[in-house]
């Protein structure tokens, strides 16, 4: 005569995490287990507990890489009379790299000539 015993389920071991969706920023992770350590039998209990489990991860913050503002208007002409100079600037504040981004690249000062009027006596 053959007697089955009564197995109450029990948990496998927790899967390794899953990897981050975003290297920056955050993502949810997850691991799962399942219950076939043992599996129950049929009058046997199932596992009680969670099955999966979350958490927000990689949530270094992300590079951010320098953007220029728009020029400012040109400067008035260093003289009156004769050439002179004007120049205009922006800045790598729209937005700041931050976190290790890039600066900004190319000028940040124009300058170029002007002449308004010519020099009396000359």
């Amino acid at each position: 005569m053959f007697i089955c015993s009564t197995v109450d389920g029990g948990f496998s071991e927790w899967s390794q995490w899953s990897l981050c969706d975003n290297p920056c920023g955050g993502s949810v992770v997850n691991r799962t287990r399942t219950c076939t350590n043992p599996t129950p039998t049929p009058d046997g209990k199932p596992c009680k507990g969670d099955y999966l489990q979350t958490k927000l991860e990689c949530i270094a913050p992300c590079k951010v890489t320098g953007g220029y503002t728009l020029w400012s208007s040109w400067t008035s002409c260093t003289k009156t009379c004769g050439t002179g100079m004007q120049k205009r600037s922006r800045d790598c504040t729209n937005p700041r790299p931050i976190h290790g981004g890039q600066n900004c690249t190319g000028d940040y000062v124009q300058t170029k000539s002007c002449k308004l009027k010519v020099c009396p006596g000359k």
